[in-house]
C-alpha cells in the first residue's frame, strides 16, 4: 500500500547542512507563528492548489482546499488504496472502485458534481509523467514466478495515448513508469527496462521515488539517497544525525530542485528539504511526521504539506518556514497525497457519483 513519488539529479558537489536549517533535536516552533498554528489571513502567502487525500478507517478519497478547509470525501470498498494510489490527472482524480463486484480504475471529477466513468480494466495504476494521463496495468502470469504486465497509458477521458508490455521475474513489481520504461523492485533489488536504452539494475536497493525520466533509491542500510538519470546515477550523504525514512513517501518540487523526504533523527521522525541546486539539507523545525509520512508540494512550489501526527496536515513554506496546520478536518489516517494546480473550494459535503 506504498506509492512511488518524483526525484531529480544535480551535479554532484558535497552536500552542508546550512546553520539556518533545523538540525536533530531541534525545537518546536520559533519566532513568530507557532508550529500547528492554523493557516490565517496574517500567513506571508497562502497555501495553493488543491490536496487529494487517500484516507483509512474507513477508506475514503478526499478532496479538499488547504486555504479554507472545505473538502468532500468519497467512502471506497475496503482494501481498494492496495490496488493503486489516488492520482489526480487532466483535472480529475483515478482511483479504482467497485463496479459490479469487481474493482476498477475510475476517472472522477475533482468537484462532486458531475459523473465518473470507468476506464476499463486494469489490476493497478501508476502515474504518468504525461500531464492529464495515468498508466494501467494488467498482469499474465504464466506461474507462480513468470508473468506479464501489458501497460497502456490513458487520458482522463479513457483515450489510449501509449502501450508496453514488460515481462515480470521472480518477485518483480511495477513501480513507476520512468524514461519510457518500467520500474520495478526485482527481489532485493530494482531494475529499470526501457524500449530504448540498456537494463538499469541496481542491487540491494528500495525504491523511494520516480518522476518523468529520473527515480530515486535508498541502498542496503539506507544511510544515503541513490538519484538516477540518464545522463548518470550518483549517491547524496546526508548531515550526521540524519538518516532517510524508507517508511515515507517522498516528494519532489514541481520545478525539480527540491527533494522533500522524511527522516529519522535522534529527535524522531521529521522532514527534510534537499537543495539539488545549493545541494544542502534543511530539517524543517517542529515537522513531526504521522503514521504514513507523506509528503507533497503546492503547485506553485512556495509551500511543502505533510502529514503531522494526530491526522493533522501541516504545510511549511518553501519546506523551510516552521509548520503551519491546515484547517483540513480529515476524520482519520492520511495514507497518501497529492496535489493539483487546479483550485476547488467544495461549498457542501457530497459524494462523487
Amino acid at each position: 500500500m506504498r506509492s512511488a513519488l518524483a526525484v531529480l539529479v544535480a551535479t554532484s558537489v558535497g552536500l552542508a547542512l546550512p546553520a539556518a536549517a533545523g538540525a536533530p533535536g531541534e525545537r518546536e516552533g520559533s519566532a513568530g507563528r507557532a508550529a500547528g498554528e492554523p493557516v490565517g489571513s496574517a500567513a506571508r502567502a497562502e497555501p495553493d492548489g488543491t490536496l487529494v487525500l487517500a484516507l483509512l478507517s474507513p477508506e475514503r478519497a478526499m478532496v479538499a482546499d488547504p486555504r479554507t478547509g472545505a473538502a468532500t470525501a468519497r467512502e471506497l470498498p475496503g482494501g481498494t488504496l492496495c490496488h493503486g494510489p489516488v492520482i489526480v490527472a487532466g483535472g480529475r482524480i483515478v482511483m479504482f472502485d467497485l463496479d459490479r463486484r469487481r474493482l476498477v480504475p475510475r476517472s472522477l471529477p475533482l468537484v462532486p458534481d458531475g459523473s465518473g466513468f470507468a476506464l476499463g480494466r486494469a489490476d493497478t495504476a501508476l502515474a504518468s509523467s504525461h500531464p492529464g494521463r495515468v498508466w494501467l496495468g494488467r498482469y499474465t502470469w504464466v506461474d507462480d514466478t513468470r508473468g506479464w504486465v501489458a501497460l497502456r497509458e490513458v487520458d482522463a477521458t479513457g483515450r489510449v495515448t501509449a502501450r508496453m508490455r514488460i515481462r515480470l521475474g521472480r518477485w518483480a513489481w511495477p513501480v513507476a513508469v520512468v524514461d519510457g520504461g518500467l520500474l520495478t523492485n526485482r527481489g532485493r533489488g530494482i531494475v529499470l527496462r526501457r524500449p530504448q536504452g540498456p537494463r538499469v539494475r541496481i542491487a540491494r536497493a528500495w525504491p523511494l521515488a520516480a518522476a518523468g525520466d529520473r527515480f530515486a533509491w535508498c541502498p542496503r542500510g539506507c544511510g544515503r539517497v541513490g538519484v538516477w538519470s540518464p545522463t548518470g546515477a550518483r549517491l547524496l550523504d546526508p548531515p550526521r544525525g540524519l538518516r532517510p525514512d524508507v517508511r515515507g513517501q517522498p516528494a519532489f518540487s514541481p520545478d525539480g530542485s527540491r527533494l522533500a523526504l522524511p527522516v529519522r533523527t535522534p529527535a524522531g521522525s521529521r522532514v527534510a528539504v534537499v537543495d539539488l541546486v545549493a545541494n544542502r539539507w534543511n530539517v524543517v523545525r517542529g515537522s513531526r511526521l504521522g503514521d504514513y509520512r507523506a509528503t507533497a508540494w503546492s503547485p506553485s512550489g512556495r509551500w511543502l504539506y505533510f502529514t503531522g501526527r494526530r491526522d493533522r496536515l501541516l504545510a511549511s513554506r518553501d519546506g523551510v518556514a516552521p509548520p503551519v496546520r491546515l484547517p483540513i478536518r480529515t476524520g482519520g489516517t492520511v495514507m497518501s497525497m497529492s496535489g493539483s494546480s487546479r483550485d476547488v473550494a467544495p461549498e457542501r459535503p457530497a459524494a462523487w457519483r
